[in-house]
């Protein structure tokens, strides 16, 4: 055979039919016995470079193909024994039952016998269809019937015989049909038999399969056949098992043939190879596909596969029709070559099914009767309807296997996770890495791997779209370490893949959709399914941005991502054009719709993908118009805006854009535009302050610029218009827009919102058109005056009267707009932030009360009941939670609607009115115009009312307070009406009472003050200050008095008119939550210019109370730190914009600010103030020769805080009015040297001492020789008066270095600005200290103290030692210590509470003295050059309860500092052995009238004491009235009372006699109310071992002779201790710790009292 293969190679293509038969029988066994031969024979031929040897070598293929049939009959009759035909190696099956029909019967075939219809089966069919006529009988109607009814169907089979695809039905074949083979004898069950093949016959040769034909023919043969022959021999036949023989060796011939496609070579005789190749493969297609593509499926599954699919798809786009049966018979092998790939778990899996489906989509529209019903059936049938179906609704797993790194071979424990619908990847990766403790800086180096097929998940992926649900099995992953770039590559690799699998399945979807027949069917069914799909739209919108970048596949998926989305969009708008147009819910079309705007959002810039999308949107709308006459438009248009606004700068996608939405105009007129504003108005980004545009919403210009675009035709650039399918051009859908124009503008899309807000102004839709109004006028404005400009610039001036004219239609529009907006001034009625915190003390008492008796009754409850009354406090809770938001949300919809609408009325007053005054003063061509009235009377009145509404919940909502309508109402549109007219008057009444209470809410209630947003308060009086400004005849008014009055309480710290109606005012709150400085100036202005405006009748004395005087140093602080110095700041500093102050004024505050240094003798004094004087007398009983040349003068105690702000006062007015204050430069001088002569004034004086000599002005003449005299005044080595000294006399010496360089008045006024800010900040922390973290008591000194802590003169006592004060201060060897320069701002002296045990040790140790012995009585052997151990000494005295003080000149320290000594003084604190009982809470009352001394219960031992700190001049133990003190009853006490103790006094009630007297604690209970909390304060517990301590710790003090401890010294110890401990000394020597000084809080806390040998308790 070898030999004869070539020679019958020649053979093939002979002329004689026997011949090249016969040589094509020998060739086709030659193929079955030397495959490997005859297959090199037939590729060296077909790959020849000589194009006509590939042409006759195609032709040979084709001669063996026409002769397959010839083998087995050209053999004997036993061969098929002997010679055996290898079976096809296809290793994967087809689908059950197969997909599809293979082919339709051939409509009337011409070989077939003519049968003709009969006439009773056209007549019965007509019948029912028949009309009687009376000019006709029936006979002859009929036969009228039966000839209509015959020509219909001839015409029907002529159409049917046009559209039918004869090129691929194999008519040889169907041609060889012989009807005698049916009509044969048998019995009459063979005959039924035999009818029933005939009918298959029929069919199955129509389909053009001839091995049916071929095996019924033989059939035939054995029915037929004699009883004479042989029944075996006809039996064993080898015709009747296998027609045909064509070895898979000649089927390789097909990839050659395929790929001779693409050769374009043509013979000598003109014949091209690859259209011999094309009809040749066309007809081994039509007559047997399967055979031809047998190479192919054999390789499918073994090598080269992707080659395979390479050659099947280049067969594909040669042909796209290709016949029905070869499309049949392709889809289910390649469905079937898909089963076999979902069950193999192979690597490869998913890269062969998507290859698979880029192929199996392409020969859909091939095949006949595939339905998606039976797909789904099928498919879910064969398990692989996830990866074949788009549609597929497939349960997830429910919980999924984790693997550690070591492998689930290692025999770790691995871990489960359950699965949700949205659980991902990612967080199945983070709680792997948890589990197995990967460390953090490896996390990125580990992946999730699937078990069996070993891909790398991607972590964005969803879990359920991978694994689905198994009964008792369950995915497993594994964790392994990758490398992170590989495993980047790995994740690019596959999920270029899934997206290509992805692809498939849309484009098979597409493919079905698209095939003519059955179209509503499959759109009803894509619908249904998808609609219920979990994974709709999320999978058609999946995108993995994070694998764009960087590695080898980062644009192509890019570009493949494009694809898919372009895919989906197609499919969409099929889905569209097959739907029914009927639909009247917009939900129907919701999902897919957002299909088609989240893909515009992905690729807006893709001219492919923008171009398909406005196609689908206009046909969508054509289509549905029913759902977007109503709200489609919704669904659409903030995507289409969102993107326009977004893309600027594309003008190919704006133009696109605008030609849209005109197309839209056209099809739907005002419904659009409705519509679009409507959609787009929560997206509008009406932020102004924001210097960045939001991308995620529409900025207003853009808005504009589109409605603007409406005016106009706009053109189409991308040619969108010739992919929708309906008429064109587009007409709009309802009849009644037929006569209207095409275009729309500007001023009409303004009068349709406000027709809307004027139909229903408190609806969402109202508030909706409110916010388009805001962003398109104020662009509308600027676009008319700049065509105006533009016009007017060209020549003619009618631009200009056509800019009036739209002011005065948009005058009207707004008129109209606030007239019908009366909804809108309505007030809220919802529930208010914190509205329990506004309770008085009762009822907050009753419904704690009641809320217990609830709760206890709710927890009485039988165990047994099974009611379900009880609430929990969980849900109490919740319920409370939801209520807020609730409350929340209702002042949100009430103020925005308000809040929008102002702030339109005030950008059109503020930009028509200023245009209105420019075109005033340009020549108008044509007549004069009549004035434009802007607003009306009316209008101001429905303005005032809903600002009226939004003030009542300012109080309560900071929000409501700044928001930007109501701040421009205040500013813009209060000014701009003038305020004469009587109709006018009481709206701006209204709303000044209204600010009157809003602000006296504000000073009353410690809550809203805390709350208050204070820039926008102060945004508002800036508003009543601009009016008052702009017409200050309005100061009359009572309610803007009550307003200014009401402001000043709040910025000078006290509760004004609240405490005089006898309302429950918080007087705290002023202290913690005082006003910035913001608010304060406002407040200033708005007052100096009251006073302005009113003139005479108004003077800085009756703002100040008609006295210069005031009651308290704290009302003194605020009235000058607040009001005084910012008002002669502001007014003093020269602005032309700032009123003026009279001269009547500046004397006054002159004089307030003398009295303040030096309060006259006349004043009477306060009770506190008056004790504070009565203390202070008694302190400077022994230096008051000293610093007083006068005993005819009483002075007052005057704060170190006040004597800074006085001073700093005079140096304004000094600066700001010299030539006012020429007859009062005598009062300053006599004032200052008053002070100097009586040793007052601190380092404040020197201060203003050098600032007077440094800015020389007439009162420096004045002082000049008090200077000098002052100058040579004894120094006690304090470090800021000797540098104050030093430089006062360089510069009265012309020392220029330390003359300051000249400074204009501005530069000094900055300074002294800057100086008043330090020093308000100081005073403010000095009271309010660390509030949140501790409570801190404000020392009062006396006078005397003060002066010498200022000016740093020690006084000498009666056993004081001038050397030991030195040695004290000179020291520096025990502590570090250092010069203490003390800042210039600081005034004030601050004494903290200690809550710790330690930080007392700590501040014994470093704060006592060199040479001290220590708590046993031992003398410490360091000298007084190394480190000493340092001891508190502290002296109490004991008196019995209920017993007065002994002097008159003593007064009890406030129960504040007693609580704040409970740790800070006890001996047990020093001792490790000693312990201390735990603190106390405070008990707090609320009313004035419970403020009483609160007493703790008497102990079990017996009666308690009191420790108050007395004063001793003279050093000595003073028993006193008091008698004896107590004693122990035994020696076996811990420690007797000690004799030490100043005095002892016994209660009213008699005493057991000493002998019998039993141990007793010691209670320090002096408690004394504050002003701010009304507290009480808890008292101190000693017991006997605390005594015993304390009486050591004093005995191991040295009495006399101990160095004293410098300031310096202590102002080197940390933090809070140093400055906030109080004072050290001994019994009998000077030792007061010269600390920070500080300033007393007057009635809220006590003031120190220290006696004549300092004895100091703090």
């Amino acid at each position: 055979m070898l030999e004869i293969l070539p020679v019958t190679w020649d053979l093939l293509l002979d002329t004689d039919h026997e011949v090249a038969s016969s040589a094509a029988s020998l060739c086709i066994m030659s193929a079955v016995k030397i495959p490997g031969f005859t297959s090199d024979i037939l590729m060296r031929n077909l790959q020849h470079e000589d194009p006509v040897v590939r042409v006759n070598s195609v032709l040979r293929f084709q001669a063996l193909w026409r002769f397959r049939y010839q083998c087995w009959p050209r053999m004997e009759d036993t061969a098929h024994l002997s010679f055996k035909v290898p079976p096809p190696g296809i290793e994967f099956t087809l689908p059950s039952p197969k997909i599809g029909i293979e082919a339709l019967p051939v409509v009337d075939p011409s070989w077939m016998p003519q049968v003709k219809s009969k006439v009773e089966d056209v007549t019965l069919k007509e019948e029912l269809h028949s009309i009687v006529s009376a000019g006709k009988t029936r006979r002859k109607q009929q036969a009228e019937l039966v000839q209509i009814a015959l020509r219909k169907e001839d015409e029907k089979k002529r159409l049917d015989r046009e559209n039918y695809r004869i090129s691929t039905v194999p008519v040889n074949y169907q041609a060889a049909h012989e009807p005698s083979f049916y009509h044969v004898a048998g019995d009459e069950h063979d005959e039924g038999n035999f009818e029933v093949r005939s009918s298959a016959l029929g069919n199955r040769a129509s389909d053009g399969n001839f091995d049916h034909i071929m095996r019924f023919y033989q059939h035939c043969y054995q029915i037929g056949a004699t009883d004479e022959e042989p029944a075996e021999v006809l039996r064993g036949s080898h015709a009747q098992s296998a027609p045909q023989m064509f070895p898979s060796c000649l089927c390789t011939a097909a990839t050659s043939i395929i790929a001779l496609l693409d050769d374009t070579a043509v013979t000598a005789d003109g014949m091209a190879v690859y259209c011999v190749a094309q009809r040749v493969i066309w007809k081994c297609l039509v007559e047997d596909s399967a055979l031809f593509l047998r190479h192919f499926l054999e390789k499918l599954t073994r090598e080269r596969q992707e080659v395979m699919i390479q050659y099947l798809r280049r067969l594909v786009h040669t042909f796209p029709m290709l016949p029905p049966q070869t499309a049949f018979a392709l889809y289910n092998y390649l469905v079937g070559y898909i089963m076999f790939q979902i069950r193999s778990n192979s690597e490869y899996a998913t890269q062969n099914i998507a290859n698979s489906l880029t192929l199996l989509w392409q020969v859909i529209p091939g095949i006949q009767g595939i339905l998606f019903k039976d797909l789904k059936q099928i498919f879910r049938k064969e398990q692989c309807d996830a990866t074949l179906m788009l549609t597929a609704n497939v349960p997830s797993a429910k919980r999924i296997i984790v693997h550690g790194p070591q492998g689930p071979d290692a025999g770790g424990i691995p871990s489960q996770f359950p699965i949700q619908e949205d659980t991902q990847f990612c967080q199945i990766l983070t709680e792997a890495r948890e589990f197995f403790s990967i460390p953090e800086e490896k996390h990125g180096s580990y992946f999730l791997v699937d078990h069996k097929t070993g891909v790398i998940h991607n972590p964005k992926a969803f879990v359920r779209d991978f694994y689905f649900f198994k009964r008792s099995q369950y995915p497993q992953l594994s964790l392994i370490h990758v490398d992170p770039e590989e495993a980047y590559n790995a994740m690019q690799n596959n999920v270029f893949y899934l997206k290509m699998l992805e692809i498939g399945k849309t484009l098979k979807s597409l493919a079905m959709l698209m095939r003519p027949d059955q179209v509503a069917q499959r759109v009803f069914f894509l619908h249904e399914e998808l609609t219920k799909l979990p994974a709709f739209p999320r999978k058609a919108l999946e995108t993995e941005f994070h694998l764009y970048k960087g590695g080898h596949l980062g644009k192509e998926l890019k570009c493949l991502d494009s694809m898919h989305k372009l895919i989906w969009v197609k499919m969409m708008s099929r889905m569209f054009e097959g739907m029914a147009g009927n639909f009247a819910y917009s939900g129907d079309i919701h999902l897919f719709i957002n299909v088609v705007n989240g893909c515009l959002l992905l690729h807006c810039e893709d001219s492919a993908m923008l171009r398909l999308v406005m196609a689908t949107y206009i046909s969508a709308a054509h289509q549905f118009k029913n759902v977007f006459s109503s709200n489609g438009y919704l669904l659409i248009m903030p995507t289409i805006l969102q993107v326009y606004s977004n893309h600027q700068s594309n003008s190919l996608l704006c133009r696109t854009v605008e030609f849209i939405c005109k197309q839209f105009y056209v099809l739907h007129r005002k419904p659009f535009v409705l519509q679009m504003l409507g959609s787009i108005a929560p997206m509008l980004d009406l932020n102004t302050d924001s210097p960045f545009a939001d991308a995620n919403k529409i900025q207003p210009d853009t808005l504009f610029r589109l409605l603007i675009s409406l005016e106009t035709p706009s053109p189409d650039p991308l040619n969108t218009i010739e992919l929708v399918t309906i008429e064109k051009p587009l007409r709009a859908l309802d009849f009644c827009y037929h006569e209207e124009t095409d275009d729309v503008t500007i001023m009409d899309v303004i009068s349709l919102c406000v027709t809307v807000v004027a139909y229903a102004a408190d609806s969402r839709r109202a508030h909706q058109m409110l916010n388009v109004l805001e962003a398109v006028i104020p662009f509308y404005l600027r676009h008319v005056e700049r065509i105006s400009s533009v016009a007017t610039s060209a020549g003619p001036k009618a631009e200009l009267k056509g800019e009036k004219e739209v002011i005065h239609q948009l005058a009207l529009s707004i008129k109209t707009l606030l007239h019908n907006c009366e909804p809108l001034a309505k007030n809220y009625t919802g529930p208010t932030r914190g509205s329990t915190e506004f309770k008085t003390s009762s009822m907050k008492t009753f419904t704690r009360t009641a809320a217990q008796e609830a709760h206890n009754a709710a927890l009485d409850l039988d165990e047994d009941s099974h009611s379900r009354m009880f609430v929990s406090d969980t849900r109490r809770t919740n319920f409370m939670e939801r209520d807020m938001e609730d409350s929340e949300v209702l002042r949100e919809a009430f103020r925005r609607p308000r809040d929008t609408l102002l702030n339109i009325v005030a950008d059109f007053l503020t930009r028509c009115s200023a245009r209105l005054q420019e075109l005033s003063k340009k020549p108008v061509a044509g007549s004069e115009s009549k004035q434009v009235e802007l607003l009306d009377a009316k209008c101001h009145s429905r303005l005032a009312e809903i600002a009226h509404s939004l003030l009542k919940v300012a109080p309560y909502d900071p929000e409501t307070m700044s928001c930007r309508g109501l701040v421009k109402y205040m500013n813009q549109i209060l000014t701009y009406p003038d305020w004469s007219q009587e109709a006018l008057k009481p709206t701006l009444i209204i709303i000044t009472r209204r600010l009157e209470k809003v602000f006296t809410k504000i000073l009353k209630k410690s809550f809203i003050r805390r709350h208050t947003d204070w820039v926008a308060a102060a945004n508002l009086l800036k508003g009543v200050y601009t009016t008052l400004c702009k017409y200050p005849y309005i100061a009359h008014l009572p309610p803007l008095k009550a307003l200014i009055l009401i402001c000043q309480s709040l910025i000078v710290g006290e509760s004004g008119a609240a405490a005089a109606d006898g309302a429950a005012a918080d007087t705290g709150a002023a202290v913690h939550y005082p006003p910035p400085q913001h608010f304060a100036s406002t407040v200033v202005r708005l007052i100096a210019m009251q006073m302005l405006a009113q003139g005479e009748a108004h003077s800085l004395e009756q703002v100040c109370g008609g006295s210069s005087v005031f009651p308290s140093p704290e009302k003194t602080e605020n009235m000058l730190m607040n009001l005084l110095l910012p008002l002669c700041l502001r007014v003093g500093c020269g602005r032309t914009d700032v009123p003026k102050m009279r001269q009547a004024d500046i004397s006054f505050a002159l004089t307030v600010m003398l009295h303040a240094l030096q309060p006259p003798a006349s004043t009477k004094l306060t009770p506190g103030l008056a004790a504070g004087a009565a203390g202070a007398s008694g302190l400077n009983k022994t230096e008051a020769g000293q610093h007083s040349t006068s005993e005819a003068r009483t002075h007052s105690a005057v704060r170190p805080s006040i004597y800074s702000v006085a001073f700093l006062g005079l140096k304004i007015l000094l600066i700001c009015f010299e030539k006012n204050l020429a007859m009062d430069w005598h009062r300053v001088a006599r004032t200052v040297q008053e002070l100097g002569s009586q040793g007052c004034g601190g380092l404040a004086l020197w201060d203003f001492l050098d600032f007077v000599v440094t800015y020389p002005t007439p009162v420096f003449v004045l002082l000049l020789p008090f200077i000098r005299q002052h100058l040579e005044s004894p120094t006690y080595d304090f470090a800021d008066e000797v540098h104050f000294k030093q430089l006062i006399r360089e510069k009265l010496a012309g020392n220029q270095e330390e003359m300051p360089r000249i400074k204009s008045k501005g530069s000094v006024l900055m300074e002294l600005a800057h100086e008043m800010k330090l020093v308000k900040e100081e005073i403010a922390n000095s009271k309010t200290g660390d509030f949140d973290h501790r409570k801190s008591v404000v020392v009062d000194l006396h006078s005397d103290f003060r002066s010498r802590l200022w000016t740093g003169s020690v006084s000498e006592g009666p056993k004081s030692s001038k050397v030991s004060s030195q040695r004290s201060l000179q020291r520096d060897a025990s502590v570090k210590s250092e010069h203490w320069p003390q800042p210039a701002g600081q005034r004030t002296m601050r004494v903290y509470s200690m809550r710790s045990r330690g930080a007392v040790e700590r501040f014994l140790r470093r704060t006592s003295y060199a040479g001290a012995e220590d708590r046993a009585g031992v003398a410490d052997a360091r000298t007084a050059t190394s480190e000493p151990r340092l001891y508190r000494k502290s002296l109490f005295v004991m008196r019995k309860r209920g017993s007065r003080h002994s002097t008159a000149d003593s007064d009890t320290t406030p129960g504040d500092s007693a609580t704040d000594l409970d740790q800070a003084m006890s001996p047990g604190s020093a001792d490790e052995g000693s312990t201390s009982r735990p603190q106390r809470h405070r008990l707090q009352r609320q009313k004035a009238q419970s403020r009483k001394t609160f007493r703790f219960r008497k102990s079990r031992r017996g009666n308690n004491f009191e420790m108050s700190a007395l004063e001793d001049q003279t050093g000595e133990v003073d028993t006193g009235a008091s008698g004896a003190e107590p004693s122990t009853p035994d020696a076996a006490a811990p420690c007797e009372i000690p004799e030490t103790i100043d005095e002892v006094s016994l209660p009213l009630s008699p005493r057991p006699p000493p002998a019998e007297a039993a141990p007793q604690p010691v209670i320090l209970s002096d408690v004394s109310p504050t002003s701010s909390s009304a507290a009480y304060r808890e008292s101190l517990w000693l017991d006997e071992e605390d005594l015993c301590q304390l009486q050591t710790l004093r005995e191991s003090t040295p009495s006399q002779g101990s160095p004293v401890t410098t300031a310096a010294e202590v102002s080197s110890l940390p933090g809070d201790l140093s400055p906030a401990s109080g004072s050290l000394g001994s019994d009998h020597t000077e030792h007061t710790a010269l600390l920070r000084p500080a300033v007393g809080t007057g009635g809220s806390v006590g003031s120190l009292e220290v006696s004549s040998d300092q004895n100091t308790l703090i």
